[in-house]
């Protein structure tokens, strides 16, 4: 859709005198409406106007084995990540017509390659009785498709209006933790951080496929773990509380978010080890957007469903194994994982495969 058609509308007043009468008049203002869609057709470049079903937050970066457990020196971790999901029904933009503003959803369907390369220096700098560390992550995006269909829920009959097919690459947004602290006490392991996504990704307001979000995210984390090395048992969690900032191409804020990755292990020996991985995600305030706040007025008066705030939640779970072998005189953690999502709600739900290498210096 070109760009001057997608409008955003504070109120329909108007639009409700139209469309709430009776049955007869909203049937033939449907029709009318299919018409004209018709007449618009082929339109071009939605804009996903809102933030794509995803957010900063990314499952599976935080860690796996060792959750957190950084013994002092510096790593260096090289992971290979695949994803794919799809979402339905995510409310995309709204555009003009000669009987009111119409809301336009969209079905979308993601795959993603990218290389996610990490850098952890732990100190033996004593902090409040802890150790001070710091990292920094870094994703560049190798192939990163996204397809996606248009529609107008209050005209079905005018079927796909608008059909995307987008691949891109280049740098995403970097993470870095400018300050962290670890404790240990015996088999147990403390972790409290300052988590910053940083709006350094490619982006395009005219695009529905971008490698940045195009804001700043501030994420705020704690984890404990508790790994007896005697027995090789281990148990990870690391809670998150990611506090978005507005992405000013679009006007769209989204809701802070809460999240929790873990991991179940047992090592086998200490070269080998099996885990069960995992998150919870679960938005705790509202999305705002003018456009969002414009599909709200339109489907209200129109009768139709209405995305309220558009929060979003999940979870996944999955197998991890993890195998160290001696390369060149250091030992190097090879590990695979898979987490498998469900329960998702307003966002993309699908699969991720991670492939790491760790070597610690």
């Amino acid at each position: 859709m070109n760009k001057e058609k997608v409008k955003v509308f504070k109120s329909a007043s108007a639009y409700s005198q139209v469309v709430n009468p009776n049955r007869k008049a909203r049937i033939i203002l449907y029709a009318c409406l299919g018409m004209l869609v018709m007449l618009i057709i082929p339109l071009k470049h939605i804009s996903y106007a809102s933030e794509g079903g995803t957010s900063s937050f990314t499952p599976g970066a935080q860690g796996d084995f060792g959750l957190n457990y950084y013994p002092q020196g510096l790593y260096f971790r090289e992971n290979i990540v695949y994803t794919s999901g799809k979402l339905d029904k995510y409310p995309a933009a709204t555009f003009d017509t000669e009987a009111g503003p119409v809301a336009v959803n969209a079905d979308l369907e993601a795959e993603v390659w990218f290389n996610l390369f990490q850098i952890v220096y732990s100190s033996n700098i004593n902090i409040l009785g802890g150790r001070y560390f710091a990292n920094i992550n870094i994703p560049i995006g190798i192939d990163a498709n996204l397809k996606g269909e248009a529609y107008i829920p209050a005209v079905p009959e005018a079927g796909i209006i608008d059909k995307q097919d987008i691949t891109t690459t280049g740098l995403g947004d970097i993470q870095v933790v400018p300050f962290g602290i670890v404790w240990d006490k015996g088999n147990l392991h403390f972790l409290c951080a300052q988590n910053l996504v940083l709006n350094t990704g490619r982006y395009n307001a005219l695009k529905s496929n971008n490698m940045g979000r195009n804001y700043v995210s501030y994420d705020e984390v704690v984890g404990v773990t508790w790994l007896d090395e005697t027995n090789g048992h281990e148990a990870s969690f690391m809670a998150g509380y990611m506090i978005n900032t507005k992405n000013q191409a679009t006007g769209y804020k989204t809701g802070n978010e809460f999240h929790v990755d873990y991991t179940l292990a047992q090592f086998l020996s200490k070269q080998f080890g099996l885990g069960v991985v995992g998150y919870y995600y679960k938005q705790v305030t509202d999305d705002e957007s003018p456009t969002l706040d414009s599909i709200n007025t339109i489907n209200k008066a129109m009768g139709l469903a209405t995305p309220g705030g558009y929060k979003s939640k999940g979870a996944a779970v999955g197998p991890a194994v993890i195998f160290t072998p001696n390369i060149g005189g250091h030992d190097v953690n090879l590990i695979a994982k898979w987490l498998h999502e469900f329960s998702m709600d307003n966002r993309l739900e699908g699969e991720w495969v991670w492939l790491s290498a760790v070597v610690k210096f």
